[in-house]
């Protein structure tokens, strides 16, 4: 897939923690599992043309990823005083 949107661009090159180290599975199929973020309150997916997908307010930390067709999406994760951003595979 090419990038060709300087908004995607800005997107994927703002990560601020390694996939691994955030949430689980990855790739995922109908659920996100958040590990080591306190207080998440928002959880948004982004296509790789910077378009938000999917949106939810977090009251847990889990969010369900079910529906969305398999492909690779940018998650983004906010609690009161940070933004995380990763890949996301979907399959």
């Amino acid at each position: 897939a090419y990038i060709t949107d300087q908004r995607s661009l800005a997107i994927m090159g703002n990560w601020q923690t390694p996939v691994e180290n955030w949430f689980y599975p990855n790739p995922a199929k109908d659920e996100v599992i958040l590990i080591e973020i306190e207080n998440a309150t928002n959880f948004k997916i982004f296509g790789l043309n910077g378009q938000l997908i999917k949106q939810n307010v977090l009251n847990s930390n889990r969010s369900s990823v079910e529906g969305l067709p398999p492909n690779l999406y940018i998650l983004e994760v906010e609690n009161q005083t940070e933004k995380f951003r990763s890949k996301l595979v979907i399959h």
